[in-house]
């Protein structure tokens, strides 16, 4: 058996991961250097969970925050490169000068692997090479921050072992009775006593309701491996009524060891203690609509927004004044963070007859419409108005067929960083000549890609691109 656990002389992720006394050598790895004084890095090195949705991005985006007086900013050389290793450590699968910074702190930085979403299952190694970042020393005339101090080199190493799945996964239900953790290739799992930390509540509430535990047979391998968890309300019953629920498991509540089937010790095993478990749940009545664009599919902007009918909906009118909102989610916590509005979506141009109903995306100050809004990459949720469908609701499996509006639902999204584009120094734009400008917001600031010259300097999207206006 291939052995998962990765291990260095330093042990970065022996919280994460233990290896029993007798088993096999591990997989040795060059020591990384550690991370430097007064810096943190998100995720943390040692084991990535991509099963919680806390980093559905895997190792794809590198954050780092720099403590202290000094604020940190992209490297204006952009010279400097990210590497990305996986497995082999000897060959990066891709090189990266793509590097970010939260201009509300100066402080926060980041580094995006843009080839794909890494969060295959594997080995990896970051290698972040000195003065991937500078330290900020002062500003030009025209206040811009300036700085030319390099920050230090980092290597990071990170695994990838999505050990456990659970069902149902996060999203829209009918009701919430059991959850299933299911660890596909454990041959043992425990349960410790700090489950009885564990929490079920309803979000934006200090409700907290029952959960109990119990480990059963994993009908897929035959095995005692699943772990039940049984939900209930504040009556004893499984939950129907709507809203959103959570369910959060701390760190270590469960182990699972997976033994070397052709090792001669049969105590030769690997064990793993989970992370933090995350799941969200929204409880509706009836279907929840689908909805274009898809929420399966990773996207660069966003704009105009499709609702579908559930089969057998006789809709009898749409609330063209409730607003739907659009959330940024907390990439750390799961959380929506409703304290900030993104943007507002409204029902529009619904005619009579139609299987769906539009909902257009607005600047929540402004009002102006957005027909394509680029936020920054990371994962955001339109929380759908309370009755935004208004009519006769067919019955499903385990409700009756009702009258009146919907519930809100919630879609989730996760956008990430569109072509670089190129960088023009004053007026000059290589961009689609007849096509329009818009700012990052989704705002058009312009008919053609000519008229930029009149533009003030910043970064705007033509044809797909970003275009910067120095």
């Amino acid at each position: 058996m291939q052995t998962r656990l990765l291990t260095v002389a330093t042990a970065i992720i022996a919280s994460a991961c233990v290896i029993n006394s007798v088993a096999r050598t591990p997989q040795p790895v060059n020591a990384p250097a550690p991370v430097p004084a007064g810096i943190t890095v998100d995720p943390a090195q040692g084991f990535v969970d991509t099963s919680n949705p806390a980093y559905p991005a895997g190792v794809s985006s590198i954050g780092f925050t720099f403590s202290g007086s000094r604020e940190v900013m992209p490297n204006p050389a952009r010279t400097a490169e990210a590497k990305l290793y996986y497995n082999d450590f000897t060959t990066p699968i891709e090189v990266s000068r793509v590097a970010t910074v939260d201009q509300m702190s100066w402080r926060t930085v980041g580094v995006l692997f843009k080839e794909r979403t890494w969060k295959l299952e594997g080995l990896y190694k970051v290698e972040i090479p000195e003065g991937m970042f500078v330290y900020v020393d002062g500003t030009d005339a025209s206040g811009e921050r300036t700085g030319t101090e390099p920050t230090p080199a980092m290597t990071l190493y990170y695994e990838i072992y999505r050990g456990y799945n659970i069902s149902p996964a996060s999203g829209p239900v009918e009701q919430l009775d059991y959850i299933d953790i299911r660890f596909p290739d454990a041959d043992e799992v425990t349960v410790n006593n700090t489950i009885s930390n564990a929490q079920f509540y309803l979000d934006n509430s200090d409700n907290l309701y029952s959960i109990s535990h119990s480990i059963e047979v994993d009908p897929a391998t035959g095995k005692q491996t699943m772990v039940r968890l049984k939900l209930r309300g504040a009556d004893g019953n499984e939950v129907t009524a709507p809203g959103t629920y959570g369910v959060n498991i701390p760190a270590g509540v469960f182990s699972f060891r997976v033994y070397d089937d052709y090792a001669e010790d049969p105590t030769d095993y690997v064990e793993y203690t989970t992370h933090e478990m995350l799941a969200k749940y929204v409880v509706t009545r009836g279907e929840q609509p689908k909805i274009e664009p898809s929420t399966d599919d990773e996207v660069e902007w966003l704009g105009d927004f499709r609702l579908y009918l559930p089969d057998g909906m006789n809709l009898w009118f749409v609330d063209t004044m409730g607003k739907s909102y659009l959330y940024q989610v907390d990439e750390v916590t799961g959380e929506i963070d409703t304290t900030r509005i993104i943007a507002h979506a409204v029902a529009d141009n619904y005619k009579h007859g139609e299987p769906y109903v539009t909902l257009g995306l607005y600047d929540p100050v402004s009002y102006d419409r957005l027909t394509k809004f680029v936020p920054s990459p990371g994962t955001y949720c339109l929380i759908t108005s309370r009755s935004l469908l208004y009519g006769e609701w067919p019955a499903t499996s385990n409700s009756d067929a009702y009258s009146g509006g919907s519930d809100p639902y919630y879609y989730y999204y996760r956008v990430v960083d569109i072509n670089s584009g190129v960088e023009c120094p004053g007026a000059c734009v290589e961009a689609e000549q007849d096509g329009p400008l818009f700012n990052l917001q989704g705002v058009k600031v312009a008919d053609r890609a000519a008229d930029a010259v009149r533009l003030p300097k910043g970064v705007y999207i033509s044809g797909g691109r970003k275009i910067m206006i120095r």
